[in-house]
């Protein structure tokens, strides 16, 4: 029963990384693939890698803005400009809610983010084997 269990536990994780070239070299490693198509993959998760920082970045923007806005909202309350009051706590949930789709974009632009340092030295290691033992090859 245990072993059953296992095995249909890895085959799930076999067809989840099946339909992500970047999980299934984590998971079985970048031999099955091309030298160009590893050079493609690479270049791809230097662009996805980039575009989750550059999302990371607008996320920390927002992330001061919000406390920001708290605090602006509490002064102009006080000096009793209740218009920029109300603009300053209308801004508060909507930045709250933009980080919140931030973040979920994030974890679909690049689900293996975490990973991807131990995808790119896998890829990058790969490719200098086969530059080394290119005789082989031809």
């Amino acid at each position: 029963m245990l072993k059953q269990r296992s095995k249909g536990r890895l085959l799930r994780e076999v067809e989840k990384a099946g339909n992500d070239d970047f999980g299934l070299i984590l998971l079985a490693g970048p031999k099955a693939y091309a030298t160009h198509e590893l050079h493609v993959l690479l270049r791809l998760l230097r662009i996805k890698v980039q575009q989750v920082n550059r999302i990371r970045r607008w996320s920390y923007i927002l992330g001061w803005l919000l406390p920001f806005s708290l605090f602006v909202a509490t002064i102009t309350a006080m000096q009793g400009w209740l218009t920029i009051t109300y603009l300053c706590l209308a801004l508060a949930p909507l930045t709250l809610g933009t980080m919140i789709l931030l973040e979920g974009w994030q974890r679909r632009v690049l689900s293996v983010y975490d990973q991807a340092g131990q995808v790119r030295t896998k890829i990058e290691t790969e490719l200098a084997w086969r530059r080394a033992n290119q005789e082989f090859y031809h």
